[in-house]
């Protein structure tokens, strides 16, 4: 995997001990949105490109199994959908966030740093 950055969305959604929590989103733009996926142990992001899934492949639920997290080396077949579910970095607790289904305003686009699983890394 190589890491890559996407565009996205900033928000902030609340675990479930009321702790305020940044996260982020994609949302469609010319096509479909990457999917992204947080490691449940260190919170490491995984995007998958829906254009890569279908073109290279294999599927993404496919492969994850196999899968091991660049950040921790934790394996990725129980890695969640984000920011759908996020981890608390303050408490470690699952929380959920539903993106707005429009889109944010210009100030809350940012980078978001993931990981992608269809790029090998350069040497």
């Amino acid at each position: 995997m190589q890491q890559r950055q996407i565009g996205g969305w900033r928000g902030e959604a609340t675990c479930p001990e009321d702790h305020r929590v940044p996260v982020t989103f994609t949302l469609p733009d010319y096509g479909d949105a990457p999917s992204l996926f947080q490691c449940p142990e260190c919170s490491e992001l995984v995007s998958v490109d829906p254009s890569a899934e279908q073109y290279i492949g294999p599927a993404w639920d496919q492969m994850r199994d196999g899968s091991s997290c660049p950040g921790c080396g934790d394996a990725l077949g129980h890695a969640r959908l984000y920011p759908d579910h996020f981890r608390c970095p303050e408490c470690g607790s699952v929380g959920t966030f539903e993106p707005p289904a429009t889109y944010s305003p210009d100030e809350m686009r940012t980078l978001i740093a993931a990981w992608d699983p269809y790029v090998e890394p350069e040497e």
